[in-house]
């Protein structure tokens, strides 16, 4: 039985590494095409939302996933 469950495990890392080495770019391949989303060069600087604007909305959605 714990053998089994050995083989079925290192069968299901074999699948997830997969997936994990497909994504790595070879050598002839371009890069990233976007550029990456600054602060503007100013360090410390954090960004967040308001959600108030969003509250009925916000609380709408909560009603719906909950039943």
């Amino acid at each position: 039985m714990k053998f089994s469950r050995l083989i079925a495990l290192l069968g299901f890392l074999a699948v997830c590494s997969l997936s994990a080495f497909a994504q790595i770019p070879t050598p002839g391949q371009a890069g990233q095409t976007q550029k990456p989303v600054t602060s503007g060069g100013a360090p410390g600087v954090i960004r967040c939302v308001n959600t108030a604007q969003f509250r009925d909305a916000i609380l709408e959605l909560t009603r719906q996933t909950k039943y």
